[in-house]
């Protein structure tokens, strides 16, 4: 039973490293098999097809951050939604300072997969969950008057997409250089701080910065162990 678990997560990594430098069509399982120098039948033996493939690849790699961030949504305890959003958000954040074999991943996501109509099979991958989540937690916070009501779903989706843009421009301004923690503290901060701006109710506004920083124009400590960093958002303020 173990080696079979070693030999699907070799498969898995075998093809996710395929995928980042041949894309999407090198998972064809003829092609895989020829370059993993396996057979077919290995292939088939854990997944359906390269579809079923890709999934999992995404969801144990390429979206490993997302499942980390939606962990953090589902924790028990009584917070304020900028509390929750700023935790979501620093665990979300983090695939900017991933190993290069994740990274590749997912930049290979975002390049080859975008035009080929598989926006089913990547919200299988795991964009489906971290989307149900938003919305259950931003509907609580409209239920406690933190926030306005509106659409909670569409809510959920502003605020998703403005974190993967925000994971997008850096990745496309830093290249491989992994970004600071306090930076990404910074854009976690910054992010929940324009999302409010505009989900809560005029009098509670004040003092909100509405400003995405794309730049690490200062210089700042990044000592700090990234456990201990992730630790510290998990009080309740």
């Amino acid at each position: 039973m173990e080696s079979e678990k070693r030999d699907r997560e070799h498969v898995l990594r075998e093809a996710g490293r395929i995928f980042c430098l041949a894309g999407y069509d090198a998972l064809y399982f003829n092609r895989l098999a020829w370059k993993m120098r396996c057979a077919q039948a290995t292939l088939y033996h854990d997944f359906r097809d390269r579809e079923t493939l890709l999934t999992e690849i995404l969801r144990t790699y390429g979206y490993r951050h997302f499942h980390k961030a939606t962990s953090v949504l589902l924790k028990p305890d009584v917070c304020t939604i900028k509390r929750r959003l700023m935790r979501f958000a620093v665990q979300a954040l983090m695939i900017l300072r991933e190993e290069e074999f994740v990274l590749g991943i997912f930049r290979r996501t975002l390049s080859d997969l975008r035009s080929r109509g598989l926006t089913e099979l990547l919200y299988a991958a795991g964009l489906r969950q971290v989307q149900e989540m938003l919305t259950d937690v931003i509907d609580t916070a409209m239920q406690r008057r933190e926030i306005r009501f509106a659409d909670p779903a569409l809510l959920a989706c502003q605020y998703f997409s403005l974190i993967n843009n925000i994971i997008e421009i850096n990745l496309l301004l830093n290249g491989n250089r992994h970004i600071s923690l306090c930076l990404i503290r910074t854009l976690a901060r910054d992010s929940v701080d324009l999302f409010l701006h505009g989900a809560q109710t005029v009098n509670s506004k004040k003092g909100s910065r509405g400003a995405i920083v794309l730049h690490d124009f200062f210089i700042c400590s990044d000592r700090a162990d990234p456990e201990a960093f992730l630790s510290s958002f998990s009080g309740n303020k």
